[in-house]
């Protein structure tokens, strides 16, 4: 059976545990070597992994004839490059998320993948755990009969990182992320929901920055429409006084009810009863995804992936930004 070979461009803290290993760890995958700007880093990461090869640039990589998918573990504002570059090489892309920096790069990347009939996978690694296919399998199947409405609260603590606005990290950098942590950490919970219900139709709020510590949205309330009709809402605070990141999906028999990040648990509410449902947590989270990719590349069955879904994605959260930022 055929072997998938995989590079990444980048070798920060996410391919570390959670993204990395999972891609020589999966059956039929073998990650072959990574290119990182800072090549100490990347010999390290080489040796660490037990890798084969350390890319001396992306043109090396994008060369190799025995790589299939390149993975980009890269910041937002360079997605769009290095994609480009790896569908003009025959080359499958695995981007982390969100696809790029806008939509209109997001869809430079897709018009492209389509004259050249090349796929695009995006790392939204949840649609491959066990709890929220779950939740999937039940909502398919009427658990808690027709949804009436859905609602996110996602609220965060400001993180010790974000004080000191000579050291931010990039993902409040909108040049480099796109937007602040909703961009980060929303688009995760948004993305499972559109896995779930549809493509979203509109997506309206109110976007500001409460707490002062940095330029980009800190505070989002929104409202939003999916294209079947469903409606939800949310709140999202990453410079609150605690944490709390829940999922309420109200139906006219039941709820279910989940942390939009965590990937071990929840519950559903039916008739006065309450059942629980647990998970184990993988030691690398984004391995059942890259399982799956790898499974639907070699042919053996299709994943949860959708590349055009999270082109909607994309498409919603600029249009809820772009009041922020005009």
């Amino acid at each position: 059976m055929k072997l998938i070979n995989w590079g990444i461009i980048g070798c920060g803290n996410v391919t570390e545990v959670k993204s990395g290993p999972g891609l020589y760890k999966s059956e039929n995958s073998n990650l072959k070597g990574v290119f990182n700007r800072n090549i100490d880093k990347a010999i390290s990461y080489v040796n660490r992994h037990g890798l084969e090869k350390v890319y001396k640039s992306v043109q090396e990589m994008l060369a190799d004839d025995e790589l299939d998918v390149i993975y980009i573990a890269t910041p937002p504002n360079s997605h769009k490059e290095y994609a480009i570059a790896t569908l003009k090489a025959g080359k499958i892309p695995y981007i982390e998320k969100p696809v790029a920096l806008s939509l209109e790069e997001s869809m430079e990347i897709k018009t492209l993948s389509e004259t050249l009939q090349i796929p695009v996978y995006i790392a939204f690694y949840r649609r491959g755990l066990d709890k929220f296919i779950k939740i999937k399998e039940l909502l398919d199947k009427g658990e808690i009969g027709s949804v009436r409405y859905v609602y996110v609260t996602q609220i965060m603590k400001v993180e010790e990182s974000e004080l000191n606005r000579t050291t931010l990290p990039w993902r409040v950098i909108p040049s480099i992320s796109g937007g602040g942590k909703f961009l980060d950490m929303a688009v995760h919970v948004l993305d499972c929901l559109i896995w779930y219900f549809g493509e979203m139709e509109s997506i309206e709020g109110i976007v500001e920055n409460r707490g002062g510590y940095y330029e980009a949205e800190d505070t989002i309330v929104a409202n939003y429409r999916f294209k079947n009709g469903i409606v939800g809402s949310g709140t999202w605070c990453y410079v609150a006084d605690k944490e709390i990141n829940e999922v309420h999906i109200v139906g006219e028999k039941g709820r279910i009810v989940y942390d939009g990040l965590s990937a071990t648990s929840f519950y559903v509410e039916k008739n006065g009863e309450t059942q629980q449902f647990e998970f184990e947590q993988p030691t690398h989270v984004a391995m059942p995804y890259q399982q799956a990719v790898v499974n639907e590349l070699i042919g053996k069955v299709k994943s949860y992936a959708n590349f055009q879904e999270a082109i909607n994605l994309v498409e919603m959260t600029d249009s809820l930004l772009k009041q922020y930022y005009k």
